[in-house]
């Protein structure tokens, strides 16, 4: 992971907001035929609408916005009953592999956590095998949208004591 990485909350103010929502847009959108104003302005709304716990999170390296991620409620679609979300989540092409992706979803889970969450949620369809080495558990598969198979992964978070220390 970068050093000069820094990760911190973002809002439709943000100066990276333009870049995370094209790179957002372009990711999860552009293919499906979506007008990108519509689903920048959905963005735009859903950061300005945030609580402690609804939130999106910008990584920067040098100042540079290279990736984000977002937890929420709920997710456009809902198939499942179930809330919070990690969505939203991607890092730009040009810095991928390099540990940003895990250090965005470690500061959600963290994140989540720490807001007293025991459980958080996520869809996927190409990412099972990245969510599975970062210790998240499939729960569902299903056909969604245009019959593309997806998954339904959760990551579970200790909500008892920290265990006593084994005696030497």
């Amino acid at each position: 992971m970068p050093q000069d990485l820094d990760i911190s909350q973002f809002r439709a103010d943000d100066p990276a907001f333009p870049a995370l929502s094209t790179l957002w847009f372009e990711t999860f959108f552009l293919e499906d035929g979506e007008d990108r104003e519509r689903m920048t302005t959905l963005l735009a709304d859903f950061l300005d609408q945030s609580d402690t716990l609804q939130q999106g999170f910008c990584a920067r390296i040098n100042g540079k916005p290279v990736g984000m991620v977002l937890i929420a409620h709920q997710e456009i679609d809902q198939m499942h009953d179930h809330t919070p979300w990690l969505a939203g989540f991607v890092v730009d092409p040009a810095f991928r592999h390099k540990g940003i992706g895990e250090a965005l979803v470690r500061h959600v889970e963290a994140h989540s956590a720490a807001q007293g969450c025991e459980t958080l949620w996520l869809y996927t369809y190409q990412a099972e095998s990245y969510y599975l080495r970062l210790g998240w558990t499939v729960t569902d598969r299903f056909d969604w949208h245009d019959g593309t198979p997806f998954v339904l992964m959760r990551r579970d978070f200790a909500t008892s004591e920290t265990p006593e220390e084994t005696p030497a």
